[in-house]
């Protein structure tokens, strides 16, 4: 198994250039105006871009998992179908894999390490930057970092719907914004 790492500035390029390999292909919503080099730049900043390699050293995958606050502000403001129930959400967002990896359970492996991650009260999973392996040890307050997952979907894009649905996330409603119908999805630890 392959694990996610923690992107490195160094690794901003590979991860841009996978987010515009996907420009166009089905239930794919990014264009040539996201996901910027900035937007890149800022994950990376928080440390919250995660990506996996193959044997090659060929960039792969990618993951942003985050705080989800931008996120549920902006539901609040502009759409009241979408029902936020998680008091603090983690957010998954930038969920990439490379065309000629997708359909072979890799998108499944990213994302059950990057619950593993969102769980993790330090914002990392026991794949290595991790000083324990409780992935569930509470932070400092007592309670995990986040209390489940959220995201938005393309409802047009079955195969990333089905395997949401199969790790386990519910829908909470829809969302218009960006220019886009979104589904509004979630996952309670």
């Amino acid at each position: 198994m392959t694990l996610l790492s923690r992107a490195a500035t160094s690794d901003a390029d590979d991860v841009l250039t996978l987010y515009r390999s996907l420009i166009g292909t089905p239930g794919c919503t990014w264009h040539a105006d996201y996901p910027t080099a900035e937007i890149v730049a800022s994950d990376l900043a928080k440390g919250a871009l995660y990506i996996i390699r193959d044997a090659d050293d060929e960039l792969i995958g990618a993951v942003t998992v985050g705080d989800a606050t931008e996120l549920v502000a902006e539901i609040k403001r502009f759409d009241k179908t979408a029902t936020v129930t998680l008091a603090r959400p983690g957010e998954i967002a930038r969920f990439a894999v490379r065309t000629d990896q997708q359909g072979r359970g890799l998108g499944r492996e990213i994302l059950n390490q990057a619950i593993s991650i969102a769980r993790a009260s330090d914002g990392t999973a026991s794949t290595g930057n991790r000083p324990t392996d409780d992935p569930d040890a509470p932070t400092a307050s007592g309670q995990p970092k986040y209390d489940g997952l959220c995201l938005l979907v393309s409802p047009e894009n079955a195969p990333a719907l089905h395997l949401y649905h199969q790790a386990g996330f519910q829908n909470r409603g829809g969302l218009f914004n960006w220019g886009f119908q979104w589904a509004y999805l979630e996952l309670r630890f």
